[in-house]
């Protein structure tokens, strides 16, 4: 792109049901990719930082995430990585905080491209968690903004206040004359001269909301429209944009298409049936929103969002002494039946609540009351218990757990597994598979299985 190309980034709005498909291909396939975010800091209103987690500390974790979930892809977004932590200093993204430096480095930055670079040895990659529309008075760039307009106005000219956040009020950018004057791709272009966010190919703009700034005489409309151009924007560097919600000011949904996966993605069957997950994914159902259909979280899955299994959030310092149990559980009661039922062809949904029956291709079918996930002539989803192969590996794999525990129940084998007459079965932790049962015999596809409250094992064909 030349330097005034950013100019020509159109605006229109994407039609998606044409194609069904994305206006460009997303970077990443997020229907197959773990999406999360780590919480890192926040300020503590004197001045200082509150420190959950520095850089080195995540590295571990990410480790960790990579051994329980045999090797998924994954994305981390970083909250509270800039300046003195979550939400401090918008619309500045100038200045890594310097308290989640690691001790050999000479500052923040490195540190943080250390991370970047190093997570990609764990099929993760690490971006930033920003924000674009939020201004803070004690921002470096606050000046800047107030003496070329680039703040929201309300009808007898104030700036248009939208929060209190760290007890701090934050304003409004106007995303039109932010665009119009340039300082919208002069923001994003000096971050990603500053950090390799090229790489991650992908960024999560937190609370992405259109308002009408009526001082400007500047409509909901346009707003949205500048909101598409720097979302182009970011998508002719190569860099996907992921955000918070869909975003429906209007009622109409005027970013499918362009936005890969929402961290509130509350839509109903129809909308569901209509976009594959290649289009649109999240993320969970938001149980605070009005007007939203829990239970399409079983019928169609959910994923997780990762930073309150890590993080006591009654004391923003403490990383959970027992995360890596409250992970796996989560990973494998939501990732991996929302992962498998992601890559389906969506057909119908039949029946009233509570008894409805999502139908998919490949025979599979679930049902909303009993909890439950048939493929074919297996169940592989009941309740609190899984036996789902993990999809995204080469070699034959099967996750087993239980949320209460079993004693000999009995699971039907793939038909991919036919030929198996033995399995190993190995427990999943953090630090690895930990060896339970070197041999069980198969008969009929159909293992005898027995486990502990709460836990999560590995099933592998015997090598001979």
């Amino acid at each position: 792109m030349n330097k005034n190309d950013w100019k020509n980034v159109s605006g229109d709005y994407y039609d998606w049901k044409k194609t069904q498909k994305p206006e460009r291909p997303y970077i990443h396939n997020y229907s197959k990719t773990l999406t999360m975010k780590l919480f890192c800091s926040i300020p503590d209103n004197r001045g200082n930082s509150i420190v959950a987690c520095k850089f080195d500390e995540v590295l571990e974790i990410i480790k960790k995430i990579d051994v329980i979930t045999r090797g998924i892809d994954k994305i981390i977004y970083l909250v509270g990585w800039q300046f003195q932590g979550h939400d401090d200093k918008y619309p500045s993204w100038s200045q890594v905080n310097e308290d989640l430096k690691r001790e050999e480095d000479d500052t923040s930055f490195d540190s943080l491209k250390w991370l970047m670079n190093e997570a990609f040895n764990y099929n993760t990659t690490v971006s930033l968690h920003i924000n674009m529309t939020d201004a803070y008075k004690d921002s470096p760039l606050w000046d800047t903004y107030i003496e070329n307009d680039l703040i929201s106005k309300n009808e007898d000219g104030s700036l248009l206040k939208i929060g209190t956040w760290n007890h701090k009020d934050s304003y409004q950018v106007c995303y039109k004359n932010e665009w119009e004057s340039g300082y919208a791709v002069k923001r994003i272009d000096d971050l990603l001269e500053m950090l390799p966010i090229k790489k991650a190919g992908t960024v999560h703009i937190d609370a992405f909301f259109a308002r009408e700034s009526k001082g400007h005489d500047i409509s909901l409309d346009e707003e949205q429209l500048y909101r598409r151009k720097i979302i182009r924007y970011w998508r002719d560097k190569g860099i996907d944009v992921t955000s918070e919600f869909i975003y429906r000011e209007k009622g109409i949904d005027d970013l499918i298409g362009l936005v890969p996966m929402v961290w509130h993605i509350n839509q109903n069957i129809l909308d569901y049936l209509e976009r594959p997950a290649t289009l649109l994914t999240g993320g969970r159902i938001n149980r605070d929103l009005k007007d939203y259909d829990e239970k399409l979280g079983i019928l169609f899955g959910e994923s997780i969002h990762g930073e309150g299994l890590l993080i006591n959030e009654s004391d923003l310092t403490v990383i959970k002494p027992n995360w890596e149990n409250d992970f796996i559980e989560a990973f494998c009661l939501e990732v991996i039946p929302w992962y498998f039922l992601n890559q389906l062809e969506r057909l119908q949904v039949k029946g009233v609540v509570p008894n409805r029956l999502a139908y998919y291709n490949n025979e599979v079918v679930v049902k909303e009351n009993e909890k439950q996930i048939v493929c074919r002539d297996m169940v592989i989803k009941e309740d609190t218990n899984i036996f789902m192969e993990t999809y995204w590996t080469t070699n034959k794999e099967i996750i087993a757990y239980s949320v209460e525990g079993y004693k000999n129940k009995q699971w039907r084998l793939p038909e991919s597994w036919k030929s198996v007459e033995e399995v190993s079965v190995s427990k999943i932790t953090g630090d690895g598979l930990i060896s339970l049962i070197n041999r069980v015999p198969i008969r009929d596809r159909l293992l005898t299985l027995s486990l502990e409250v709460k836990e999560g094992v590995l099933i592998e064909p015997v090598k001979e």
